[in-house]
């Protein structure tokens, strides 16, 4: 697959998925709080970690990004195996 065809699986899959299914079906509880988490990727304990319909930025360890980036950090995947990852668990 050429590099435009995985941006423009890339901007479905966006478009699909909100960052709130994403981390809840990635993230074990506690539940969001406030549009917050405790970090996954630093394993944080405090609710450092904010998001929004699009968007992730942790206050602690500086990790932010979109859905794609957010799968790659937790899981330690590259950008085709996050697409793939998020293709497969959200039926899309």
């Amino acid at each position: 697959m050429g590099l435009n065809n995985y941006k423009y699986a890339a901007e479905t899959i966006k478009s699909q998925v909100s960052m709130r299914n994403v981390i809840t079906l990635y993230t074990p509880n506690p539940p969001p709080r406030h549009n917050r988490i405790p970090c996954p990727v630093h394993n944080g304990v405090d609710y450092n970690l904010s998001f929004n319909d699009k968007l992730f930025h942790c206050f602690v360890c500086h990790s932010s990004g979109d859905i794609i980036n957010f799968v790659q950090h937790i899981f330690g995947l590259d950008f085709i195996a996050a697409l793939e990852k998020l293709n497969n668990d959200f039926s899309l």
